[in-house]
C-alpha cells in the first residue's frame, strides 16, 4: 500500500477493496474474490474512475454506448455514450443486407464523460438495422468499436 492508500474491509461478496488515489486517477482494486460468483474467478480485478471533470463528476472508466429510449424506436433515438476521454464519433447504420443506410453521426467531437445524443431514423423503413458505433482519437486512431441490433417500427 502507497501512503495515500486505504484499506477498507467489507461483508459479503468482496473480501477487501483497496483505493489507490493519485493526483488525477483512483484505481480500484478488488481483492480475494467472491462468495458467490459475482466479481471473478479469484484472480484481482481492476477498475479505474478518471476525477477532474468540471461538476465533480466521474469520467466512466471504458467506453461504452446504450439506447436509452425504447427499442423499437420510433422516428427518433436517444443514446447514451460512455466516454472516458474526448473522442470524434460515428454512428453507422445497416440493413439486415450489410449495406450502409444511414449516417446519423458522421465524426461529432465529444468531450469525455456521459453524452445524450439524439439521432433521427424517421426515414428508414421499419426493420432490423446493426448499428455501429465507432469513436477515434483527435489524431486517427480508433478508441472504440461496437455494434449492436437496434429495431425500428413505424
Amino acid at each position: 500500500m502507497t501512503p495515500n492508500s486505504r484499506r477498507i474491509r467489507l461483508r459479503g461478496a468482496l473480501a477487501a477493496l483497496l483505493l489507490v488515489a493519485s493526483a488525477a486517477t483512483v484505481h480500484a482494486y478488488v481483492t480475494g474474490g467472491s462468495q458467490s460468483g459475482g466479481c471473478g474467478s479469484g484472480g484481482d480485478e481492476k477498475f479505474t474512475a478518471l476525477l477532474g471533470v468540471p461538476g465533480g463528476a466521474v469520467l466512466p472508466a471504458r467506453f461504452d454506448w446504450r439506447l436509452v429510449s425504447r427499442n423499437p424506436m420510433g422516428r427518433t433515438a436517444i443514446l447514451e455514450l460512455a466516454l472516458p476521454r474526448a473522442a470524434s464519433v460515428t454512428i453507422r447504420m445497416f440493413d439486415i443486407a450489410g449495406r450502409e443506410v444511414a449516417r446519423p453521426i458522421a465524426g461529432r467531437a465529444y468531450g469525455a464523460g456521459t453524452q445524450r445524443v439524439e439521432i433521427s431514423v424517421g426515414r428508414l423503413p421499419a426493420g432490423y438495422y446493426l448499428t455501429q458505433l465507432l469513436a477515434e482519437s483527435p489524431q486517427g486512431g480508433t478508441l472504440f468499436r461496437s455494434v449492436k441490433k437496434l429495431v425500428r417500427l413505424n
